[in-house]
């Protein structure tokens, strides 16, 4: 029983010092709301430099398997060595899907946010659809 009474206590002071982390950094936007800390500028740029360097061995990845095992497994099922076309039909068929998941995420974040903001009562009149409109038109234009 104090064990269960131990977690609750625990769990309690978990959530007091979270709360008190987000009221810090809401009134200091330096602050991170997870720590209440502000980040020094060593792992600001780790984290930068570790984002950069994931980012270009996934697209390297990426590029190996489009330029060589994607073009030598058309190969094997065509039987002929001219595959230039059908990957180019495939790279534009995935960037066409790329777009597509991309632009209906940001659409969803757009339509969020702005619920968000018309929930905590920032925006008391329909501006807010309007705007989303205009947002989603211009990102589809």
């Amino acid at each position: 029983m104090s064990d269960s009474l131990t977690a609750a206590a625990s769990k309690q002071e978990r959530l007091a010092a979270y709360n008190a982390n987000i009221a810090a950094a809401d009134a200091d936007p330096t602050l991170s709301p997870e720590t209440g800390k502000t980040m020094d500028k060593v792992t600001l740029i780790r984290f930068g430099v570790g984002f950069l360097v994931f980012g270009l061995l996934w697209m390297s990845g990426l590029a190996i398997v489009s330029a060589v095992l994607l073009t030598k497994h058309l190969q094997n099922i065509t039987g002929s060595n001219d595959v230039e076309g059908l990957v180019g039909v495939i790279n534009s068929c995935t960037a066409i899907a790329s777009l597509v998941s991309n632009l209906m995420f940001v659409i969803y974040c757009i339509q969020r946010r702005f619920q968000s903001v018309e929930n905590m009562g920032f925006v008391s009149d329909n501006r807010c659809n309007s705007n989303v409109s205009g947002l989603i038109g211009l990102v589809i234009s």
